[in-house]
């Protein structure tokens, strides 16, 4: 089935005219489809808002899937607002271009590089036709990033050519963003890992990747000190707040939407409702709730059964005739000496 859980379209928390698209890891990889597009497009179309803000956290993916996302984005009436939270590598950096206004803090990071495809295969004339392909890619690129960028094409062609991943302050000087903001999300070197704001990633896989420029993970012990309230994390910390709401929002509907597809007995539909809103029970927990419900309803309609079926014992009728008869008979008897 296709993957779409790379990007998630939100309602901000804090601004009511602003929509979030959050895209996080691969962009589309083998899964997207048209499907997954119209999936896309269908919920970018439905924005209505004044601003859509795109947080990005990728480090690449399909390059069509992530040409369609910038030029969705582009042509939308509302004015998009791209946030760098990690890394935008490879096709994402190209999405990120997108942005009317592009920003990013100093512990986040653009790649840009030349397009490569892992599938060479076939005769001469084949591989001819795939590097064309693949030329092609890149002039579809250097056109994204040169409408951003204050630099010339033939430079960002060379830093494609070499694999550059950039700073916060080298992608402002370069024209690729146009603010440095401060974030808690970010990239930070945690041994062989690369964890970019909460995803990681294996150091192998970003060849080059420059680690003396961004701060390593600072181990830190338990101190004991009072628990942050909601409003303490809401203040202190607007953007981690947000996700976590997002999050639980999304998690929400998740849960409702998988009840609803439970099949429910007649006469089950509380413990339905009560799942849903008191014990907030998971489908998979309100299944073997039902499960167990349905087994009791099913044992209680057969041993209903089983009773109608229950042969009904006929007590012999005493005719009181012939009993009578019976006692002057056992008198006469006794009269005669008889037993």
């Amino acid at each position: 089935m296709p993957n779409s859980n790379f990007f998630m379209f939100t309602q901000s928390q804090t601004d009511s005219n602003v929509t979030e698209l959050r895209i996080d890891g691969e962009v589309g990889s083998e899964w997207w489809n048209d499907t997954v597009e119209r999936e896309f497009v269908r919920k970018l179309d439905a924005v209505n808002t004044g601003t859509i803000r795109v947080k990005i956290n990728s480090p690449g993916g399909d390059v069509f899937s992530g040409f369609s996302i910038y030029n969705n984005l582009k042509k939308h009436n509302s004015r998009v607002e791209v946030e760098v939270l990690g890394l935008a590598g490879s096709v994402s950096s190209v999405i990120a271009m997108a942005g009317d206004v592009v920003r990013m803090p100093r512990t986040a990071s653009i790649m840009i590089h030349n397009p490569f495809t892992p599938y060479t295969s076939g005769e001469a004339k084949d591989l001819r036709s795939r590097a064309d392909a693949l030329d092609k890619m890149k002039e579809m690129a250097l056109a994204a990033y040169t409408s951003k960028a204050k630099i010339t094409k033939e430079k960002i062609s060379e830093m494609m050519d070499n694999t550059v991943y950039l700073t916060a302050d080298e992608a402002l000087e370069y024209g690729f963003i146009d603010e440095i903001i401060e974030t808690d999300e970010g990239i930070t070197i945690d041994g062989d890992m690369l964890n970019c704001a909460g995803t990681m990633f294996k150091m192998s896989a970003f060849k080059g990747f420059p680690k003396e420029k961004f701060p390593k993970k600072i181990e830190t012990q338990p101190t004991g000190g009072e628990v942050m309230t909601k409003e303490q994390l809401m203040q202190q910390h607007p953007e981690l707040f947000k996700q976590i709401i997002a999050v639980g929002i999304m998690q929400e509907r998740e849960r409702l939407q998988a009840i609803d597809k439970l099949p429910v007995v007649q006469g089950a539909e509380a413990i339905v409702m009560k799942a849903k809103y008191e014990d907030m029970s998971s489908a998979a927990d309100l299944a073997i709730k039902l499960l167990e419900e349905n087994a009791r309803m099913g044992a209680n309609h057969m041993s209903g059964i089983k009773n109608d079926l229950q042969p009904v014992k006929v007590e012999p009728t005493v005719n009181p005739v012939n009993e009578e008869q019976k006692l002057i008979d056992d008198a006469i008897a006794m009269m005669r000496g008889g037993k």
